[in-house]
């Protein structure tokens, strides 16, 4: 803070007045930056001209680094990497993507094992409770009363940690789609996507890891990877998908929110896991999005349409689309049937045009 005063000084005597100056100033760390620099009681409060905060890399530039990979392993390199360049570098090094988690990632000391500390010890007050809310989250527990069980808090005091998290950008709090603002169905994910790797997979097998054998976590990281690129990765990657289709008018609409939703009624549970939505035009796009590596069938289109009836906004008539995202593709079968309805079928190497068009 002292070298911040001082620096104060300097910029308001004597380089504001250079009119050929231009000052950036870069951090890594969000909170850090927001408590030194832009905070109101920091002494360059109310200097800075312009506030850019960089995100990782989009899917889509994965593939413009690795064009040689297949499709399905780009996904899992983003999974891992969660976009950030540095990590992404890592992957250039070789081919064999076990290796590198072997020989890059899952070593004592290396970039995406020691990065995670100092995300949260530099910047925050009990990092360890920090860390039980962000295990919770990532370990399937995304409701309130659920994630303060798992981290060992009590509800009332597992807000002051979640709203802490989410002002540095790591936690994000989601809703289904067209849901009331604030509604109790709300659940809360980890919105950093390498913590979010981090917290899964790594933080697991750090005994081994510390113990030396990395050939034995990066088996057990690649085995459990899969289901994961199915139920979290590929299905953001395709949420991507709808706003670039949307975009180069391969839409009937333009959605105002793309999202995805779930709701229990009646005893009976939906979950859909793509959902893009116009209001104001009374239109939906609803998606599902399979990893397996069989190709799809004809009997998820209709089980597809079944599920969605059980949304509000689609039992009510408003005008809906369906599309299937697929590793490996469809069926002759289900080809005809999305014909005769309309429905788009999007395979992953469509997708991957489509991202890299946009």
């Amino acid at each position: 803070m002292a070298e911040c005063s001082v620096f104060q000084k300097v910029w308001d005597q004597r380089l504001s007045q250079l009119p050929q100056l231009k000052l950036i100033l870069t951090g890594s760390l969000i909170g850090m930056m927001v408590r030194e620099v832009l905070a109101y009681q920091a002494p360059l409060s109310g200097r800075a001209t312009a506030q850019i905060r960089l995100r990782p890399l989009p899917f889509s530039a994965v593939q413009e680094l690795f064009p040689q990979r297949q499709a399905d392993e780009r996904v899992a390199i983003y999974g891992v990497t969660g976009g950030v360049p540095a990590y992404l570098e890592i992957f250039t090094r070789t081919a064999d993507f076990v290796g590198v988690l072997r020989d890059h990632c899952l070593v004592p000391g290396s970039m995406m094992m020691s990065d995670p500390a100092v995300i949260l010890y530099e910047q925050l007050q009990e990092p360890q409770t920090y860390e039980s809310v962000l295990s919770a989250v990532v370990s399937g527990f995304h409701q309130w009363s659920d994630i303060a069980h798992m981290a060992g808090l009590s509800e009332t005091a597992l807000g002051h940690y979640l709203k802490v998290l989410q002002e540095l950008e790591l936690i994000e709090r989601r809703e289904p789609v067209l849901a009331k603002p604030k509604s109790k169905s709300g659940r809360y994910y980890v919105r950093d996507r390498f913590l979010r790797f981090y917290y899964r997979f790594v933080v697991p097998q750090i005994g081994l890891i510390e113990r030396g054998y990395q050939e034995a976590a990066a088996n057990k990281v690649y085995a459990e990877l899969r289901p994961f690129l199915g139920e979290v990765v590929f299905g953001e990657v395709c949420r991507e998908w709808v706003w670039a289709a949307a975009m180069a008018g391969q839409l009937d609409f333009v959605p105002e929110v793309v999202g995805s939703y779930w709701r229990t009624y009646r005893g009976q549970g939906v979950q859909l896991d793509v959902v893009a939505a116009a209001p104001r035009e009374k239109r939906l796009l609803i998606g599902e999005a399979k990893w397996g590596r069989d190709t799809l069938s004809r009997r998820l289109l209709p089980d597809l349409v079944q599920r969605s009836q059980r949304m509000p906004q689609v039992a009510e008539g408003w005008t809906t689309h369906y599309v299937l995202f697929a590793r490996e593709g469809f069926t002759e079968a289900l080809q005809q049937e999305a014909a005769e309805i309309g429905a788009m079928l999007v395979s992953l190497e469509e997708l991957e045009q489509m991202l890299s068009a946009a």
